[in-house]
């Protein structure tokens, strides 16, 4: 037997699919955590970073409408 913290994106995602286990969620208040992208201006990949930042943006603001 055994305990382990596993996100909810995880969670969600199936990892625990198939395993015996029960999930359960953490009572209010719901811990949070906060996701940052960082790049080099004028780097070569700025413009892939500023994708990314507004796709993980939209998606973390829409599903926490959502909770």
């Amino acid at each position: 037997m055994g305990v382990t913290l596993l996100p909810k994106l995880a969670a969600e995602g199936g990892a625990a699919a198939g395993a015996n286990v029960a999930i359960r969620p953490f009572a209010e208040p719901v811990i949070g955590r906060s996701i940052g992208v960082a790049w080099r201006a004028g780097g070569q990949r700025e413009g892939e970073a500023r994708v990314l930042a507004d796709l993980l943006r939209r998606l973390f603001t829409t599903s926490a409408s959502r909770a």
